[in-house]
């Protein structure tokens, strides 16, 4: 796939011209546009052929499948209409035929929107045409590359207005791209690589942490660095409070600081044994929760300091411990999702301290942890180099490969219909979602 760097702003952005005769001045839109036409008629062209059988016949087998095709989910009317005409002997020719027809002008339905997102290739897939793509509800896709890295992708934050996308990187540059010119910016002042990125709550702020024990809070709108000096270590984890006031790390020398960004007060919480690998507050920022190579989950209570939950992996055939690479608390605070170098997957109840989901049998470690903003879905980054979402209402769970190295980061857009990763194949890939 060629490298699209926001090349949809030479197809779309910068052209503005209004035709007198009031048609698109853009020819990909205007095709668009002709395209979204042939859906609609398609579409009711298959519901129509089966609410006629149905009339006709009697059969309300076909009702689910026209619910599907309603509801957008053409793929998997086809597939439900293709097994009725297989398993159901004993219909008649006319009837499988009137069907066949109904699968036809859903197959048209997906050839479609399948040219949509061979359209990236070509720079094409632009925001316009993703809501589109989004609005048929088509699986995860690939919507846009970024390159301009030198080194591995580790971490990457969107804005809380959704507009921008931070990341950092092993090549010691943050660098923040405004996803609706196509813009990057970059920031540049630790001395090490980047390892985590996170916006304050008002998107004022960017904090970076580092391997070279620094973190650095930016002023977005004057460009000034604040420096945070108090690790004895790397730097693996940055999480601003959901009031911004405070603003936490954790470092790979077994401790995390809250940085009370008002008095410039640190206090320091302790109890791993061995490095910090993530760390996240709760919604209510009341409580402050940390995963380490130690094979635990502490959860801190902010106010007294004290450790409140424990949360323990089991521990591998030789008994050592698994490390906790990435932890992340629901939207609603209630649980807590931990992701392990060998592949497992957890969600915690923290009322009761049980594990009420659990996802194994991979063998490649889970970097990265996100919950979707609803909470329904749990995205995960891979060593295995893809993408896995993971339906927590269903079970059911969808791979997104497009990296050629190892995912370090992943992160929802703020309305859940976008998701960005971050790899070492040194690119950033933003996902369209059709879970929106």
């Amino acid at each position: 796939m060629k490298n699209i760097i926001f090349l949809f702003l030479m197809l779309f952005g910068v052209l503005h011209c209004a035709p007198s005769d009031g048609s698109n001045c853009n020819p990909i839109m205007s095709e668009i546009e002709k395209n979204q036409q042939e859906i609609d008629f398609f579409k009711k062209e298959a519901i129509s052929i089966l609410q006629e059988l149905i009339k006709s016949n009697k059969d309300v087998a076909l009702l689910p499948a026209i619910q599907l095709i309603k509801e957008h989910k053409f793929q998997e009317a086809k597939d439900k209409l293709n097994e009725l005409v297989t398993q159901e002997s004993d219909l008649d020719a006319d009837i499988k035929e009137k069907i066949n027809l109904a699968i036809n002008s859903v197959s048209k339905i997906n050839n479609i929107t399948s040219i949509w997102l061979s359209q990236e290739s070509e720079g094409k897939l632009i925001p316009q045409i993703a809501n589109i793509v989004n609005q048929y509800a088509l699986p995860f896709k690939e919507l846009f590359l970024i390159n301009g890295y030198n080194n591995s992708v580790t971490s990457v934050a969107y804005s809380p207005n959704g507009r921008y996308l931070a990341s950092g990187s092993f090549d010691k540059t943050v660098k923040i791209w405004d996803l609706e010119t196509g813009n990057p910016s970059e920031l540049i002042g630790h001395t090490d690589g980047i390892s985590s990125v996170a916006y304050s709550p008002d998107g004022r702020y960017l904090a970076s942490g580092s391997y070279d024990n620094i973190v650095i809070i930016w002023d977005l709108e004057t460009g000034d660095p604040r420096r945070l000096d108090g690790h004895t270590a790397g730097i693996s984890s940055v999480a601003y409070s959901p009031d911004g006031r405070y603003l936490a790390s954790g470092s790979f020398d077994k401790t995390v600081i809250i940085w009370d960004l008002k008095t410039d007060n640190p206090r320091e919480l302790k109890g791993h044994t061995d490095g910090i690998s993530s760390i996240t507050y709760s919604p209510d920022g009341r409580y402050l929760a940390a995963g380490s190579r130690d094979g635990k989950v502490l959860i801190w209570d902010i106010e007294t300091g004290n450790i409140i939950e424990e949360l323990v992996l089991r521990k591998d055939l030789f008994f050592l411990p698994r490390a906790v690479m990435s932890v992340k608390y629901s939207p609603d605070g209630r649980n807590l999702a931990s992701g392990s170098d060998d592949g497992t997957v957890i969600v915690w109840d923290l009322k009761t301290g049980n594990q009420i989901n659990k996802l194994e049998n991979y063998t490649s470690s889970i970097n990265s942890v996100a919950y979707s903003p609803d909470g329904r879905y749990l995205a995960l980054g891979s060593s295995d180099k893809t993408v896995i979402i993971w339906d927590l209402e269903t079970g059911n769970k969808t791979k997104l490969k497009g990296h050629a190295g190892i995912v370090y980061s992943v992160a929802y857009s703020p309305d859940g219909r976008y998701l960005a990763s971050g790899s070492s194949d040194k690119s950033v890939i933003i996902w369209g979602s059709c879970y929106a």
